[in-house]
């Protein structure tokens, strides 16, 4: 389940996390590993019982849509440009990634052309 603000999980799901960095140090041993599983359980069974988020009616996200839409057309234009080649440089990130995954699998595209496509992206 998640959070009742959407935007943060659960506690429960937090308190596994110092498991999970003692469970994949170096040179630890596999004993945290039955605590990691029995943590996870726990958590995944906390989250259930809790209540979903609330969801907005579709006149509220129709409301909130077109404010969003009005605060970006007010906003000024060196922001604009600024947010702009922010994502150019995201996306630009995003082909570099596909290229050096996707495109570093010879011996996968040989023998399977379709994972390889799927790996680049």
């Amino acid at each position: 389940g998640a959070s009742a603000s959407g935007s943060a999980p659960p506690l429960e799901m937090l308190a596994v996390l110092p498991c999970l960095a003692l469970a994949f140090r170096p040179g630890v041993p596999a004993a945290p590993l039955p605590r990691l599983a029995a943590s996870l359980r726990t958590a995944v069974a906390a989250s259930d019982l809790l209540p979903p988020p609330p969801l907005k009616p579709p006149a509220a996200i129709v409301d909130a849509a077109i404010a969003a839409g009005q605060a970006k057309a007010e906003a000024p234009a060196a922001k604009v440009f600024l947010l702009g080649v922010i994502s150019g440089c995201h996306i630009a990130f995003g082909s570099c990634l596909a290229l050096m995954v996707g495109g570093a699998v010879p011996g996968i595209k040989e023998a399977n052309p379709g994972l390889q496509r799927i790996l680049f992206g």
